[in-house]
């Protein structure tokens, strides 16, 4: 029975850090300094993705939640992941599959697309499909980190170009302006521009 598992383990684990309190203030330690690396990361995934930043440190914080209570491994840290961010860029960019459609009404697509991804992990969890990872190359995975990392390099880019607010364009019926945001005409720094080394500096650190 489940149920019953679940309890045993409660109670399991309630006698262990009852005899042991140094362990139970291990965890809090950890748990502490975990979400303390994770808001800079969830931070910059969210840029990379597109979406407001608190929306990434929302997900990292159910995320994290969740994996405690119902998944949590050993040295597992479960947060926000590149991979991820880069699909969620494809479907908020105004050229993406939903660029028809008001920023608003994507954030309403992208959570149905977030849920459709963990019904999938889920189904892979249940049959097993993790085994059929070891079938895949070493150089395929090389090439899957390396054309991540071209991916995430290139959604930063962005970061150095300027630009002058224009009026909104292609607005979609029904948009609200604030909504949609505003077009910009954007240029490169140039590199005789200190706005270009000081990011270079906040990179490099």
């Amino acid at each position: 029975n489940p149920w019953t598992e679940f309890k045993n383990y409660v109670v399991g684990s309630i006698r262990f850090y009852r005899n042991d309190p140094c362990a139970l203030a291990q965890e809090f330690q950890s748990g502490f300094y975990i979400s303390i690396v994770q808001v800079p990361e969830s931070v910059a995934f969210s840029l990379v993705a597109g979406v407001h930043p608190t929306q990434g440190l929302y997900g990292s914080f159910w995320i994290g939640l969740i994996t405690a209570l119902f998944g949590g491994r050993p040295g597992m840290v479960s947060g926000c992941a590149g991979a991820l961010a880069v699909v969620v860029r494809e479907v908020m960019r105004d050229s993406g599959p939903f660029g028809n459609v008001c920023p608003e009404e994507r954030r309403e697509y992208l959570l149905f697309v977030m849920v459709l991804t963990g019904i999938l992990q889920l189904l892979c969890a249940i049959f097993q499909f993790a085994h059929l990872v070891r079938l895949i190359p070493k150089t395929a995975s090389l090439g899957f980190f390396n054309g991540l990392a071209v991916l995430i390099f290139i959604s930063q880019l962005d970061f150095f170009k300027k630009g002058s607010v224009a009026a909104a364009t292609g607005l979609s019926s029904g948009c609200r302006a604030v909504d949609f945001g505003f077009r910009q005409q954007t240029t490169w720094y140039g590199l005789n521009e200190d706005t270009t080394w000081l990011m270079i500096t906040e990179v490099i650190m």
